[in-house]
């Protein structure tokens, strides 16, 4: 109520100029009729008059903005109509129920994770610090078949092997980086039994002829090499069965079945880059939900630890690798040795059967450098 007496009184004083400007008009009408000896003082009272008319439409348009906000303010706010209040309401609520059915799904896919997770940790508790074959919580490996999981079991069992990379080095006595005396080791094999079996060691140190590639394909080609240096009865020209081809990031899962003893097959595989060295890694994965072996093929545990290094004096890139292969690992029951060196396409025939042990990693060379020698053989280029 004060600002609109405020606003009355401001019109009453532009009244009150209204009229002084009538006088103004008279005045110089009077002025006007005494002659022409008045007509400098004319010519100032009209550019006067001119200013004056000016200086009240400028105050008067001001004034009618000002009283328009005002009305505007004070207007009494006009009532939504029932259908539009309505359809408000019922969209707030669709959008309401839609956020609560999402944050629903949210929260089962979560809890499916932790309960899927904390299975999978649970069968690995503890873990040994370094992945042998005779580990038991490496020999049972496995991948949950929940996606999220799944996932964060890969980058688990890629990651802990290439943090434990060094340790494996150290404890198969590969040579260090370090040595300058760094001799050349084609293949080295040992192998060590124990109570549930044996262990295969391969090591090989060797420069490269380039630099190590750094790319999805290599990690595939990578894991098909070592599959088909490692798989007996591995034939490249045979199409390989393939239960699991999965690519995430820089791993590659990839399942095969060899027809001639079939045996089952499924790797885990991953390349790491970084600043001073390309680490490669591959695991066999015992257990997959996504890819379940049928109840007559057999397994083996297998893991390579692989890395390439610059070196600084001379600039050559080296390659040192690691191949851990156990024995056949059956769920009916365990494998005899010598049905073992028959699935390795060794003839157990000649050999008596208490030196089985004794000659069996002479007779796993023989039998591998055959197998290098039949691959090598199917890549060389036939006659034109």
């Amino acid at each position: 109520m004060r600002q609109s007496s405020a606003y009355i009184a401001q019109w009453r004083q532009e009244q009150m100029t209204t009229v002084d400007n009538k006088r103004v008009e008279r005045g110089v009408l009077e002025t006007f009729n005494d002659g022409g000896s008045k007509k400098v003082e004319i010519a100032r009272y009209m550019v006067r008059y001119r200013k004056l008319r000016k200086a009240d439409t400028a105050r008067l348009k001001d004034t009618l903005t000002q009283l328009e906000r005002l009305r505007n303010q004070l207007a009494a706010p006009r009532a939504m109509s029932w259908r539009d209040v309505a359809r408000a309401m019922a969209d707030a609520r669709s959008l309401a129920e839609a956020q609560h059915k999402a944050l629903w799904i949210q929260l089962s896919q979560y809890n499916e994770l932790v309960r899927t997770m904390s299975q999978w940790v649970a069968i690995h508790t503890p873990i040994e610090i370094m992945p042998t074959a005779t580990a038991t919580n490496w020999r049972h490996v496995s991948l949950p078949g929940n996606p999220a999981a799944r996932r964060l079991a890969k980058a688990w069992i890629t990651q802990h092997m290439v943090h434990n990379l060094d340790r494996a080095f150290e404890q198969h006595a590969m040579p260090s980086w370090e040595c300058r005396n760094q001799s050349m080791i084609p293949w080295d094999v040992d192998c060590v039994f124990h109570e549930s079996g044996y262990t295969i060691v391969t090591k090989r140190c060797l420069p490269l002829a380039t630099a190590a590639v750094t790319s999805h394909e290599f990690v595939s080609s990578s894991a098909r090499l070592a599959l088909g240096a490692a798989l007996p009865f591995y034939d490249p020209s045979l199409p390989l069965v393939r239960l699991v081809d999965e690519t995430d990031g820089e791993t590659r899962q990839y399942a095969v079945v060899t027809p001639a003893n079939n045996e089952h097959c499924n790797v885990l595989a991953a390349y790491v880059e970084t600043a001073d060295r390309h680490v490669f890694v591959m695991q066999q994965i015992q257990h997959d939900e996504r890819c379940v072996p049928d109840n007559q093929s057999w397994q083996r545990q297998r893991a390579i630890y692989g890395e390439s290094v610059t070196r600084t004096d001379d600039g050559t890139v080296w390659c040192r690798a690691l191949l851990l292969d156990s024995h056949i690992i059956s769920p009916d029951a365990d494998v005899s040795l010598a049905d073992d060196m028959r699935a390795w396409g060794i003839d157990v025939n000649a050999v008596p059967a208490h030196l089985h042990e004794a000659r069996f990693l002479g007779l796993w060379k023989e039998a591998m450098r055959q197998r290098r020698g039949s691959v090598a053989a199917h890549r060389q280029p036939g006659p034109a």
